[in-house]
């Protein structure tokens, strides 16, 4: 794609871009409100440039045997960055898709096609209304949240109630993926991080090592399992990259968590 493309965006108002790179690669960026929400190598999906995307990417490596077919669940579309990286490297993986945005998923696929034999089911709807719609596909091995309005995330998609939902949809070593977005000090982080441990029995958070180590502002992945295998293959994560890799392994979780304290349903 050599041309930019827009178009306004039904329930937002929002403008969404699909902006190809200027730096000689062939890559395409999707800019929604100005703002990057994600990039795509549209010939070479195996590859991807951002640092969080590429660490959910390298856990969807470990998640099951190399190159097996998986069963994903991803709360948000964007480009479909994630989607395209596991069609190309776990061939007949059956992925599911809810996504808010009407519009959004057929304007991203008019200008960047997927292959032909990718398997992608979409449903337009809220991320937490949307997983009953989910549970008939359930159980998967893999569900990343990466939801946002704008630059933040909706509260209903970061209480301890939402991830406890989660629990119920995954096979029994299944992972969740959740990308958090935070300034330093890491508040936003280190509250979901909380969330999530109590949801799941198994809880790590990967990022640079700034942000892992010093708390410094920039994108976490918490992972959560309810299943041990996880521990298995969390050094190999860490040793994936993008480099510097931070690991904040289970039990150091408490002592990152520190102070911060998840949010429920009830208080927000």
């Amino acid at each position: 794609m050599t041309a930019r493309h827009s178009r306004t965006l039904e329930q937002s108002g929002l403008l969404a871009e699909l902006v190809p790179d200027t730096f000689g690669a062939s890559g395409v960026t999707l800019e929604i409100g100005g703002e990057a929400q994600s990039h795509v190598y549209p010939a070479a999906p195996e590859e991807v440039l951002y640092d969080y995307v590429r660490r959910i990417a390298n856990a969807a490596d470990l998640v099951a045997e190399a190159h097996a077919p998986i069963r994903v669940l991803h709360l948000g579309a964007g480009a479909l960055t994630l989607a395209r990286y596991i069609s190309a490297t776990r061939p007949g993986s059956q992925q599911f898709i809810i996504e808010l945005e009407p519009g959004l998923v057929d304007f991203v696929l008019e200008h960047l096609p997927l292959d032909a034999n990718d398997d992608l089911t979409l449903r337009v709807d809220d991320a937490r209304t949307g997983l009953r719609w989910a549970a008939a596909s359930a159980p998967f091995d893999l569900i990343v949240s990466d939801v946002y309005v704008g630059s933040s995330t909706p509260p209903h998609l970061k209480t301890t109630g939402f991830y406890e939902e989660l629990t119920g949809l995954l096979a029994p070593q299944g992972v969740v993926a959740v990308n958090v977005a935070d300034d330093n000090g890491l508040a936003a982080v280190r509250s979901q991080a909380d969330a999530v441990r109590r949801a799941f029995s198994l809880v790590a958070v990967v990022g640079p090592t700034a942000l892992t180590d010093q708390l410094r502002e920039g994108n976490a992945v918490i992972l959560g399992s309810a299943g041990q295998h996880m521990l298995a293959w969390l050094p190999q994560l860490k040793a994936a990259g993008p480099h510097p890799s931070g690991l904040v392994r289970p039990h150091e979780l408490a002592t990152f968590i520190g102070d911060a304290v998840a949010a429920t349903d009830a208080r927000g």
